[in-house]
C-alpha cells in the first residue's frame, strides 16, 4: 500500500513538473512574440510614416513643378502680348519714317539739281550749297530715323516668332513633364496607400502570431490549474459534479498518457436526448416545452423532458424531408439511465378530441383551397370543398364539407 501510495506520489509530481515545464516554455514564446509583436509593430509603423511621408514630398514636387512650368510659359505669352502689342506703333513709327524719308529725299534731289544748276563763282554759290548741305543732313537723318523703325519692326516681330517657338516647347515639355512627374507621384501616393495595407496586414499578422502566443499560455495554465484541482493535496482524483460512472479506461499500475482516458460518467442533470424533427413540426416547437419520452426499455414508463435547444441547420439538404435536430433535456429518476439508449418522443404541439379526419392522400389543393373527392351514387364522385384543421404525416383534420358516414376516394392519375 505504500508502495503503491509513493508512485501515486511520484507520478502525480512527475506530471506536475511536465505541467510547469509546459506553462514556463508558453510564457516564454509569449515573451518572445510580444517582444517581436513590439518590435515590428515599431518598424512597420516607422515604414508607414516614411511612405506617407515621400508620398507628400512626392506631392509637393508635383505642385512645385507645374507651378513652375506654369509660370513660365504665364512669363512667355505675357511677352508675346507685350510684343505684340507694338506691333502697330513700331508700323506707324515705320509709317511716319518713311514720310519723313520720302520728303527729305524730295528736297535732296531738290538742292543737288539747284547746286548742280550754279557756278561756282557766283554769288549765290554759297547759298545754294548751304541749303543743298542741310537737305542731304535732313535726308540722312530721315534714312536713318527710317531704317531704325523698319529694323524695329522687323525685330519685334522675330522676337514674337522666337517667343512663340518657346511657348510651344514650353508646351509640349510642359506635357511630357507633367505626365512624368504626376507618374512618380501617383506612384508615391500609391505606395502610401499600399503601406497603410501593408502596416494594417503586418499589425493583424503579428497581433494573430501574439494572440496564439498567448492562448497557449493561457491553455497551459488552464491544464495546470485544472490538473490542480483534480489531484488536490491528497493526490486523489474527485469528479468535480455527482454524476453516474459510465466506464474505466484504466487499470491499476497504468501510465497516464494524453490518449487514455481515466473514467467516463455522466451528471444526473446533464442526460439528454437529440431527435430530428421534420420542417413542418420544428416551427411549431419552443425552448423549454415540455415532451413525453418513453424509453424501449422502460415502455411502460412516460418520462418527462425539456426541450433545450432547436439547431436551425437542417441535418441533410439532399433529401426529400428536411429536418432539424432538437435536443431535450430528460427528467425524473435517472439512474436507470444508459448511454445510446433508444426511445420514442412525442411532442405537445397541438390536439383535438372527437376529430373527424382522412388520410393526407385523399385532400386536393387548388388555388390554396382544399377538395375531397366523396362518393356520390354507383360508381360515381363529386370533389366537394372542405376546410381543414390540424395535420401530420398521415392525416388531416375536416372541420366542414364532410360527415362522419361519407365515402371518400383518393385521386389517382386517371382521376
Amino acid at each position: 500500500m505504500k508502495q503503491r501510495l509513493k508512485k501515486r506520489k511520484r507520478i502525480i509530481e512527475c506530471v506536475r513538473k511536465i505541467l510547469a515545464a509546459a506553462v514556463a516554455d508558453a510564457q516564454v514564446d509569449y515573451n518572445d512574440a510580444k517582444s517581436e509583436y513590439e518590435l515590428n509593430c515599431l518598424k512597420a509603423e516607422v515604414d508607414y510614416k516614411t511612405q506617407l511621408i515621400n508620398a507628400g514630398y512626392a506631392e509637393k514636387l508635383y505642385k512645385q513643378s507645374s507651378a513652375k512650368v506654369n509660370d513660365n510659359i504665364s512669363s512667355i505669352q505675357q511677352e508675346i502680348t507685350q510684343r505684340e502689342g507694338k506691333v502697330d506703333s513700331l508700323q506707324e513709327a515705320v509709317t511716319e519714317a518713311t514720310e519723313k524719308y520720302n520728303e527729305a529725299y524730295k528736297a535732296y534731289e531738290e538742292a543737288k539739281i539747284c547746286l548742280e544748276g550754279v557756278e561756282t563763282g557766283h554769288s549765290s554759290f554759297l547759298t545754294v550749297q548751304k541749303a543743298y548741305l542741310q537737305a542731304q543732313t535732313t535726308y540722312n537723318n530721315a534714312l536713318t530715323s527710317l531704317e531704325n523703325a523698319q529694323n524695329s519692326l522687323s525685330d519685334n516681330a522675330q522676337q514674337i516668332r522666337d517667343l512663340k517657338t518657346q511657348l510651344a516647347s514650353a508646351n509640349a515639355s510642359k506635357e511630357l513633364d507633367s505626365i512624368s512627374v504626376k507618374q512618380e507621384y501617383e506612384e508615391s501616393v500609391q505606395s502610401g496607400d499600399n503601406a497603410y495595407l501593408v502596416y494594417k496586414a503586418s499589425l493583424e499578422s503579428l497581433e494573430e502570431t501574439l494572440k496564439e502566443a498567448e492562448d497557449s499560455l493561457k491553455e497551459r495554465e488552464k491544464q495546470q490549474e485544472a490538473f490542480e484541482d483534480l489531484v488536490g493535496e491528497d493526490g486523489i482524483v474527485y469528479a468535480p459534479k455527482e454524476g453516474k460512472l459510465v466506464s474505466v479506461g484504466v487499470s491499476v499500475g497504468d501510465e497516464l498518457t494524453k490518449e487514455k482516458t481515466m473514467v467516463s460518467y455522466v451528471c444526473a442533470d446533464a442526460l439528454s436526448i437529440s431527435v430530428n424533427v421534420t420542417e413542418e413540426d420544428v416551427v411549431s416547437l419552443s425552448i423549454g416545452e415540455s415532451v413525453d419520452i418513453v424509453f424501449t426499455a422502460y415502455p411502460d414508463e412516460t418520462f418527462e423532458g425539456i426541450i433545450t435547444s432547436i439547431d436551425t441547420t437542417a441535418t441533410s439538404s439532399n433529401t426529400k424531408t428536411v429536418s432539424y435536430p432538437v435536443v431535450i433535456r430528460i427528467n425524473g429518476d435517472l439512474t436507470r439511465m444508459y448511454g445510446g439508449m433508444t426511445a420514442n418522443v412525442s411532442f405537445h404541439i397541438a390536439s383535438s378530441a372527437d376529430t373527424l379526419y382522412v388520410s393526407r392522400k385523399a385532400l386536393v389543393e387548388e388555388s390554396g383551397s382544399y377538395y375531397v373527392y366523396v362518393k356520390s351514387g354507383i360508381n360515381e364522385y363529386e370533389k366537394k370543398k372542405v376546410t381543414i384543421g390540424l395535420k401530420n404525416t398521415s392525416c388531416v383534420e375536416i372541420l366542414s364539407g364532410l360527415e362522419e358516414n361519407d365515402t371518400i376516394y383518393i385521386a389517382s392519375a386517371g382521376v
